[in-house]
């Protein structure tokens, strides 16, 4: 899908606000193209802007974007399971403290492997 390939947005996250809300339908499309391009697209915005997606300025998406990536975590296609994993990684590494409650459960590691299996 090209929206991955050439997926560039000038300015920041704020000047589009029906981007994330878009890309979180896509997600949801039954057409593997269209999610794992989606999928892309939030990879690049979750590395590009991960302070800026858990901050007040846009009321906070990542907590509406972590229990979406989650729901991921156990798709038949590794490399949707790969997006999801990546996009999530964004927000707990090297961080002390939970950036949201969906997350909470990924800083307790013998809870993750139970429920991860």
């Amino acid at each position: 899908m090209l929206l991955r390939a050439y997926f560039y947005l000038p300015g920041d996250l704020s000047q589009w606000p029906d981007l994330l809300p878009k890309l979180c339908q896509m997600l949801d499309s039954e057409n593997y193209a269209v999610c794992e391009g989606a999928f892309g697209a939030l990879q690049k915005v979750c590395e590009d802007s991960a302070e800026m997606l858990d901050s007040d300025a846009l009321n906070r998406p990542l907590n509406v974007l972590i229990p979406k990536f989650l729901q991921f975590f156990k798709h038949s296609s590794p490399k949707i399971r790969s997006h999801a994993i990546a996009c999530v990684n964004q927000f707990i590494i090297g961080r002390s403290q939970v950036p949201c409650p969906s997350l909470e459960a990924l800083y307790r590691p013998s809870q993750v492997v139970l429920t991860l299996i």
